[in-house]
């Protein structure tokens, strides 16, 4: 971070989505820590990240919270009501996530219906991962295809919709700078167009 630069404050960001969709891990890359592969991780908390938008220095504070049935709901609430940005994050290859991507969506238009939503397919190098393909047409479930991803900016109406993996470290970046550049254009009273 530039310390000349004018200073923004800060941007609260929220994630969501079930369990072991990869959020914790997706935290932990944009944080710049090990990611853990196969395993389940321990929750990361809230990390901060300085990030520049444009001209403008953000530090951007990255709250993991449990998933559904893990936390309380009054407890989610709280957190996501203080929310400049929600990120909801499912696995491309666990179609139910995907599918519960609106129950996520639900929640943040009502516990934050003023903040910016990006819906995030986490885990894509699965794309291209053979096991992973065989197993799901083993079970006759679909990985979520790049389109129904795209869509879903449509239909979860969310500022972005992309794909990324923190193992391979593909696009984490990318939707560091779309987090930082939808809660500052929230706090300054901008449109929100990543």
């Amino acid at each position: 971070v530039d310390e000349g630069g004018p200073s923004m404050g800060d941007v609260k960001c929220v994630f969501l989505g079930d369990r072991f969709v990869g959020k914790t891990n997706l935290v932990r890359a944009m944080a710049g820590e090990e990611v853990v592969v196969d395993e389940h991780p321990e929750e990361a908390g809230t990390v901060s990240v300085s990030v520049q938008d444009g001209e403008v220095d953000v530090t951007v504070h990255l709250a993991d919270v449990q998933a559904k049935g893990s936390s309380t709901e009054a407890a989610l609430e709280e957190v996501l009501a203080e929310a400049d940005v929600v990120v909801i994050v499912f696995s491309i290859s666990v179609r139910s996530s995907f599918e519960a991507v609106t129950f996520w969506r639900q929640l943040a238009s009502r516990c934050a219906p003023r903040a910016p939503v990006i819906v995030v397919g986490a885990k894509c190098d699965l794309r291209s991962d053979e096991e992973t393909k065989h197993f799901l047409r083993s079970q006759g479930k679909p990985m979520v295809s790049e389109e129904e991803v795209n869509g879903a900016k449509r239909w979860a109406k969310a500022a972005l919709a992309m794909e990324v993996s923190a193992t391979e470290q593909l696009h984490v970046d990318t939707l560091l700078q779309g987090i930082a550049h939808c809660g500052h254009a929230k706090q300054t009273g901008a449109c929100v167009v990543c």
